[in-house]
């Protein structure tokens, strides 16, 4: 969106700048956290209507938490979109795994499990590793990380990688993500 909107502008020289340091920046974190020994799994989204709806195996998020040094695999599905799943296929593949993302408008551990108690069965509920993209949202409701993260990937991977891998110790105040209490 930036090259394009500097080409609809004529600022072209300006857009390659911020493009090429925001990729610079992306590409220096992805190394950092590729050197990790252990990726933890990742699970995602949360249950809308009965139905899960998750990112396949190709979609952006996807190659976010595998950049962090993340694990993170569907129900080997290839797309780049979201598909729907059963919960229960769900509870089979994502019930042991160490971090949870992404988990809707949920804004607390009690509202997750308060949507399906089976939910408090999964690993991730138990050790309280969830994160949600809330920490940025206006009065009236609007989620930053919707507006801004579309232009901001190096920041939303220095966010991940402070989640999954606190050991890396970036110094990085998580900026899109909160954690779940």
């Amino acid at each position: 969106w930036i090259k394009f909107f500097g080409e609809f502008f004529d600022k072209r020289n300006l857009s390659d700048k911020i493009s090429d340091s925001i990729f610079y920046r992306y590409n220096e974190l992805k190394s950092i956290a590729q050197k990790v020994n252990k990726k933890p799994t990742v699970m995602l989204n949360l249950p809308w209507k009965g139905v899960w709806y998750i990112p396949g195996n190709n979609s952006n998020i996807a190659q976010l938490i595998n950049d962090a040094g993340g694990n993170y695999k569907s129900l080997n599905n290839e797309n780049m979109r979201n598909f729907p799943a059963d919960i229960s296929n769900i509870y089979l593949m994502w019930r042991n795994n160490d971090f949870w993302l992404n988990s809707g408008d949920a804004v607390s551990v009690s509202e997750i499990i308060g949507y399906d108690s089976r939910l408090s069965k999964f690993k991730s509920v138990k050790t309280k590793n969830i994160y949600n993209r809330n920490n940025r949202m206006s009065n009236l409701g609007g989620n930053d990380f919707m507006e801004s993260g579309v232009v901001k990937p190096d920041v939303i991977l220095k966010d991940i990688i402070t989640i999954l891998h606190p050991e890396l110790k970036l110094n990085h105040t998580l900026y899109y993500y909160k954690k779940l209490k």
